[in-house]
């Protein structure tokens, strides 16, 4: 993804010395990764002397070779398997990466080098003596700090859990572990996964590495700041209320909301059981599709015919969101002459605002459900409790997880709520079914990424905002997936590509829809 930058702008911007030196002789056009191989190592580091510490940061993160290096993940376990790159070798440039480039972006918290180094080894030994390999042997992984994974830290990015490292590992790892992949590193989140940035007061704040001045999106900052900045090709995430999707649009990359129930979701830090699941980010929608085969145990989706694939623009409720920045707007425009190009149906449709407005009260039960991960862990200190949590919170979240004031009524609340969320389901899919229709098309968010500094933290309301789209549909138990265009979205004096969401009624289908869908834009 950071081959994507423009870095003529970014030189431009960031000294004009660069570009009066370098550029002349590169060409008007060159790109990013011609600007790479034309420079050694020698000339860029006597090209940033002079500059400011932070325009030193910047270009050492657009100029970085390994980035540009950065494979999928099936590439990478082919290089593996073939042994015409060991994992040893994959795992050592990709730690030299995140040991030079995480102290900027601030994207992983535990940083397990040796351990990964110990099991590459035992990877290529493997792959040395002609043994089978299992799907993922050797794989990369990044992992969320609310998902569990034995002797590492489960902080949440809360206070009372900063040293907390449970013993036993999350379900959907445990999957991936016993398929080969290696867990690389624990990824920062805000508070609670409460933030739709990347900001929190305990941990520091996580940047965004095509734009350092900005949100990453949230509150799976962490796992899409380290992919995009060239730290691993895959990694795992929670989602709520865009959690996913958000940062991944955020950061140029792709993130999978699988249906609610697809993965399980013991072993990760609750928030709201109507709402939460796990799921997984990565470079492109093959790594989406590859992760999340292995934990389900279903055999991988193959691309569909886009010709037979019928898409709905939901205009009426994506006027209701409210303005919605150009780029956003042209990345959805190009999505929809792409699919067209490629024999796809693609209607505009104003009568699907009421399914979205169907959502049921405003009601949680989240302490019985923090209860029940603590509850859930025998080697928890005993003085790490709900109650405990809270007081030590300084996350305007904490109330989701104090006693109701009246149990009988929030009991009564409750039942409304799932009640509604039975009827907005039904309707959902009776809309697809009634519409014949496999799929719609939403912009990911209405604005790009908001500035964001560790000294204030980014107004609540403004951050609640980026999910006025992403957020909606979330108690709905059907999948959505976003995805990178090739329309530029300017930012802080980079560039990232501009993100389009879909929304399906099956997760296999809506990967395959979504894995034809990436190989047209690679056709454009």
């Amino acid at each position: 993804p950071i081959s994507r930058m423009n870095l003529q702008e970014q030189l431009v911007i960031e000294s004009p010395r660069w570009a009066s030196s370098f550029l002349p002789t590169m060409g008007s056009g060159a790109s990013h990764q011609e600007t790479i191989k034309s420079l050694s190592a020698e000339e860029i580091a006597e090209a940033v002397k002079g500059l400011s510490p932070e325009a030193q940061q910047k270009l050492r993160l657009a100029f970085d070779s390994k980035a540009a290096r950065t494979v999928s993940s099936s590439e990478m376990l082919r290089l593996i398997k073939t042994g015409e790159k060991t994992c040893v070798a994959i795992m050592t440039e990709l730690f030299g990466r995140m040991n030079q480039v995480n102290p900027i972006v601030n994207a992983c918290s535990d940083i397990l080098e040796k351990e990964s180094l110990a099991r590459a080894a035992e990877v290529d030994g493997k792959v040395a003596k002609g043994e089978a390999l299992r799907p993922l042997e050797g794989l990369p992984l990044l992992v969320k700090a609310n998902i569990d994974v034995s002797g590492t830290s489960s902080n949440a990015a809360t206070p009372a859990l900063k040293d907390w490292r449970p013993s036993q590992t999350a379900p959907c790892v445990q999957k991936l572990l016993e398929a080969g992949a290696i867990v690389i590193a624990k990824t920062h989140m805000p508070e609670f996964a409460m933030r739709m940035d990347g900001w929190n007061d305990t941990f520091g704040m996580t940047r965004n590495p095509h734009a350092l001045g900005h949100s990453p999106g949230g509150s799976s900052s962490g796992t899409a700041a380290a992919i995009a900045s060239g730290m691993g090709p895959v990694g795992l995430g929670s989602d709520t209320a865009g959690s996913l999707r958000l940062p991944a649009a955020s950061c140029g990359i792709c993130g999978f909301r699988p249906s609610r129930g697809r993965w399980p979701v013991g072993g990760v830090v609750p928030i709201d059981a109507t709402k939460d699941t796990p799921g997984p980010m990565g470079l492109s929608v093959g790594d989406l599709a590859l992760v999340d085969a292995i934990v389900t145990g279903e055999e991988p989706v193959r691309p569909t015919a886009l010709s037979s694939i019928r898409f709905a623009v939901p205009r009426d409720f994506i006027s209701d969101v409210g303005d919605i920045d150009k780029s956003l707007t042209e990345a959805l425009d190009q999505t929809i002459q792409v699919l067209k190009k490629a024999g796809a149906s693609v209607e505009d449709k104003d009568d699907f605002l009421p399914i979205v407005q169907m959502e049921g009260p405003m009601v949680m039960d989240g302490e019985s459900e923090m209860k029940a991960y603590l509850d859930s862990h025998s080697d928890l200190p005993g003085d790490i409790t709900v109650a405990k949590i809270v007081e030590l919170s300084k996350s305007h979240g904490k109330g989701a997880f104090t006693p109701p004031a009246d149990p009988e009524a929030h009991k009564t609340k409750l039942k409304e709520l799932y009640g509604a969320m039975e009827k907005q389901e039904a309707a959902y899919r009776e809309y697809f079914k009634s519409n014949n229709i496999q799929a719609l098309l939403v912009p990911p968010f209405c604005h790009e990424p908001y500035e964001q500094k560790q000294e204030e933290a980014p107004d609540v309301m403004k951050n609640f905002a980026v999910a006025k789209v992403a957020g909606k549909l979330v108690r709905v138990k059907v999948p959505s997936l976003s995805m990178p265009t090739t329309v530029k979205m300017e930012l802080g004096g980079g560039s990232l590509p501009a993100s389009v969401m879909v929304l399906g009624v099956d997760d296999r289908e809506l990967l395959s829809i979504c894995l034809a869908l990436e190989e047209a834009f690679a056709q454009q």
